[in-house]
């Protein structure tokens, strides 16, 4: 068996202590980072959520749940537009049915603190995975 002589065993105990050293640097820094990040937006949306071109990042819960509301109210009084070459046609959220006793409600909006979270959640996680 080939032994080091002393001070080549010395530098190797040297660079192994670095070594961990720094892993525990890097590893106290990232979870530092995380529990900051966390408690900067605690209770609030995760930066990069978009939603139909409106950016919700930053913004808590129940405002975000206030501007969809009045996005999607608009939709429901004015209707989709929908454009092809030069036809533009608007089509309601309700369609009346032909007898005129029955309609249809083609477009649904769900909005609620659960929903937007969950938006919250994954656009986290598309963060983390960038």
């Amino acid at each position: 068996m080939f032994f080091l002589p002393k001070s080549e065993n010395m530098k190797n105990w040297l660079w192994l202590k670095v070594l961990i050293a720094v892993f525990f640097i890097l590893l106290l820094v990232s979870v530092a980072t995380y529990l900051i990040f966390e408690e900067i937006y605690k209770n609030r949306i995760y930066p990069g959520l978009t939603i139909n071109q409106i950016d919700l990042s930053g913004l808590s819960q129940e405002k975000a749940k206030k501007i969809l509301e009045e996005k999607t109210d608009k939709i429901n009084q004015n209707g989709l537009k929908f454009k092809f070459e030069e036809e533009e046609i608007t089509v309601g959220p309700i369609i009346s049915s032909l007898t005129g006793d029955m309609a249809y409600q083609i477009v649904f909006f769900e909005i609620d603190k659960q929903s937007i979270m969950l938006l919250a959640s994954a656009a986290l996680m598309d963060f983390l995975k960038t």
